[in-house]
Protein backbone atom coordinates (compact mmCIF):
# COMPACT_ATOMS: atom_id res chain seq x y z
CA UNK A 1 0.00 0.00 0.00
CA UNK A 2 1.77 3.39 -0.72
CA UNK A 3 1.72 5.94 1.74
CA UNK A 4 -0.12 9.53 1.07
CA UNK A 5 3.39 11.01 -0.15
CA UNK A 6 3.68 8.16 -2.71
CA UNK A 7 0.24 8.70 -4.42
CA UNK A 8 0.95 12.17 -4.31
CA UNK A 9 3.82 11.86 -6.19
CA UNK A 10 2.35 9.47 -8.07
CA UNK A 11 -0.81 11.16 -9.34
CA UNK A 12 2.04 14.29 -10.31
CA UNK A 13 4.29 11.98 -12.53
CA UNK A 14 1.20 11.19 -13.96
CA UNK A 15 0.71 14.83 -15.42
CA UNK A 16 3.80 15.67 -16.22
CA UNK A 17 5.36 15.13 -19.33
CA UNK A 18 7.72 11.89 -19.49
CA UNK A 19 11.86 12.92 -18.95
CA UNK A 20 11.57 15.29 -16.43
CA UNK A 21 13.71 14.81 -13.73
CA UNK A 22 13.08 13.57 -10.16
CA UNK A 23 14.40 16.38 -8.51
CA UNK A 24 11.59 18.51 -10.09
CA UNK A 25 8.80 16.88 -8.10
CA UNK A 26 10.24 18.37 -4.90
CA UNK A 27 9.11 22.07 -5.36
CA UNK A 28 5.94 20.68 -6.42
CA UNK A 29 5.20 19.42 -3.32
CA UNK A 30 6.40 22.39 -1.56
CA UNK A 31 3.65 24.48 -2.98
CA UNK A 32 0.73 21.85 -2.15
CA UNK A 33 -2.04 23.64 0.23
CA UNK A 34 -2.42 20.75 3.52
CA UNK A 35 -5.96 20.35 4.11
CA UNK A 36 -7.10 19.07 7.29
CA UNK A 37 -9.02 15.90 7.95
CA UNK A 38 -12.19 15.15 9.57
CA UNK A 39 -10.46 14.30 12.72
CA UNK A 40 -8.48 17.00 12.80
CA UNK A 41 -11.18 19.32 12.26
CA UNK A 42 -12.95 17.98 14.81
CA UNK A 43 -9.96 17.97 17.05
CA UNK A 44 -9.55 22.09 16.09
CA UNK A 45 -12.72 22.36 16.64
CA UNK A 46 -12.71 20.86 20.07
CA UNK A 47 -9.51 23.11 21.33
CA UNK A 48 -11.37 26.04 19.92
CA UNK A 49 -14.48 25.26 22.59
CA UNK A 50 -12.29 23.74 25.52
CA UNK A 51 -9.88 27.05 25.34
CA UNK A 52 -12.92 29.10 25.42
CA UNK A 53 -12.53 31.08 21.94
CA UNK A 54 -16.43 31.26 21.67
CA UNK A 55 -17.49 33.07 19.66
CA UNK A 56 -15.02 31.74 17.83
CA UNK A 57 -14.40 34.61 15.79
CA UNK A 58 -12.21 34.14 12.09
CA UNK A 59 -8.67 35.56 13.31
CA UNK A 60 -9.27 33.48 16.43
CA UNK A 61 -9.79 30.27 13.95
CA UNK A 62 -6.91 30.86 11.98
CA UNK A 63 -4.68 31.56 14.82
CA UNK A 64 -5.98 28.02 16.32
CA UNK A 65 -5.12 26.74 13.35
CA UNK A 66 -1.70 28.53 13.14
CA UNK A 67 -0.73 27.03 16.39
CA UNK A 68 -1.45 23.33 15.67
CA UNK A 69 -0.42 23.49 12.08
CA UNK A 70 2.58 25.82 12.11
CA UNK A 71 1.12 26.97 8.86
CA UNK A 72 -1.06 29.76 7.67
CA UNK A 73 -4.68 28.36 6.86
CA UNK A 74 -6.32 29.00 3.54
CA UNK A 75 -9.93 30.65 3.48
CA UNK A 76 -11.83 27.46 2.91
CA UNK A 77 -9.75 25.83 5.88
CA UNK A 78 -11.04 28.84 8.04
CA UNK A 79 -14.61 28.21 6.53
CA UNK A 80 -14.24 24.47 7.00
CA UNK A 81 -13.75 24.62 10.94
CA UNK A 82 -16.27 27.72 11.34
CA UNK A 83 -18.94 25.06 10.06
CA UNK A 84 -18.11 22.37 12.10
CA UNK A 85 -18.07 24.67 14.92
CA UNK A 86 -21.54 25.96 13.81
CA UNK A 87 -22.85 22.64 13.62
CA UNK A 88 -21.75 21.72 17.02
CA UNK A 89 -23.66 24.52 18.13
CA UNK A 90 -20.76 26.78 18.99
CA UNK A 91 -21.44 30.68 18.38
CA UNK A 92 -19.13 31.51 15.07
CA UNK A 93 -18.90 35.11 13.91
CA UNK A 94 -17.34 33.96 10.66
CA UNK A 95 -17.85 36.85 7.58
CA UNK A 96 -15.70 36.14 4.61
CA UNK A 97 -13.62 38.95 4.12
CA UNK A 98 -13.88 41.51 1.02
CA UNK A 99 -11.56 39.80 -0.93
CA UNK A 100 -13.67 36.21 -1.13
CA UNK A 101 -16.97 37.89 -1.22
CA UNK A 102 -18.14 38.19 -4.93
CA UNK A 103 -18.65 42.20 -5.57
CA UNK A 104 -22.31 43.59 -4.71
CA UNK A 105 -22.89 41.46 -1.72
CA UNK A 106 -20.97 43.72 1.00
CA UNK A 107 -22.44 43.25 4.50
CA UNK A 108 -23.43 46.51 5.78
Amino acid sequence: MLSRIERIVAWLKGGYPHGIPEADYVPLLAVLRRRLTQQEIDELADRIVRDGLIPAVRVDVGAEYLRVTHELPSESEIRRISEKLAESGVDVAYVEPAWVRPAGTDIA
